[in-house]
């Protein structure tokens, strides 16, 4: 933006002096003037370190049921926002890279009950991944695939019961990044986040679940010295 401020008394003057001297103005300054404005495209290696916010949507897959009993399978969504830092290294097209991130969520949900024991619920209220990712580089387009480890914050309830617990999991998925310019980069990725089967006890009543998230993300980085 400081650029073209600086630039507008400049740009404005050529224009006062007329169409016919500004056609027979040297070819190289014109050019100079036009790199001064335009937005600064990126090294499209792709290569170096990069950090970013996040911001989208996570739902989540759940079931749970008294050990040996039917499973009662219950769905959530929620918001997902946060950051994520990394570093890529390209070879010709193909872009390696490892990322990891963090997302604040509100994923929560419940069963409809279990009967006398009452309603079982569970809420994540945040995740992590580290992942590594391989991407396909067309200069300022690069889709990826992606795929790690997770880390999940999770509250559960039974009852009077309450349980919490950092679940581990694995996660994987894909997306794609565009170079806007000044080492700024827009991108939109998917995940899918399997937390696996936990069993806890409530109240002397031995519960088992599964939890899967779905996140859907745009992202804008930064990428240092581009």
């Amino acid at each position: 933006m400081r650029r073209f401020l600086y630039m507008f008394p400049v740009l404005a003057g050529i224009a006062f002096v007329g169409s016919a001297r500004a056609a027979d103005a040297p070819a190289p300054i014109l050019e100079a003037l036009a790199d001064e404005v335009v937005f600064q495209p990126m090294n499209t290696s792709w290569d170096g370190l990069f950090a970013g916010i996040h911001a989208g949507y996570s739902g989540g897959d759940n079931s749970a049921n008294v050990l040996g009993g039917v499973a009662q399978v219950f769905n959530d969504d929620s918001y997902a926002l946060g950051g994520q830092i990394g570093y890529d290294f390209g070879r010709e097209k193909l872009v390696f890279g490892i990322v990891a991130d963090f997302s604040a969520l509100e994923n929560e949900a419940s069963t409809n009950g279990f009967g006398p024991l009452g309603i079982y619920s569970e809420n994540v209220e945040w995740l992590a991944t580290a992942r590594g990712r391989i991407g396909l580089a067309f200069e300022n387009v690069m889709p990826f695939i992606s795929g790690g480890a997770a880390l999940a914050g999770l509250d559960t309830s039974l009852g009077g019961s309450s349980n919490s617990e950092t679940r581990t999991g694995w996660t994987a998925g894909g997306g794609i990044e565009y170079a806007l310019g000044n080492g700024l980069t827009l991108g939109g990725e998917y995940l899918y986040v399997d937390l696996g089967e936990e069993r806890n006890i409530y109240g002397g009543t031995l519960i088992e679940s599964n939890l899967a998230v779905h996140v859907v993300r745009a992202n804008l980085n930064y990428r240092f010295g581009y």
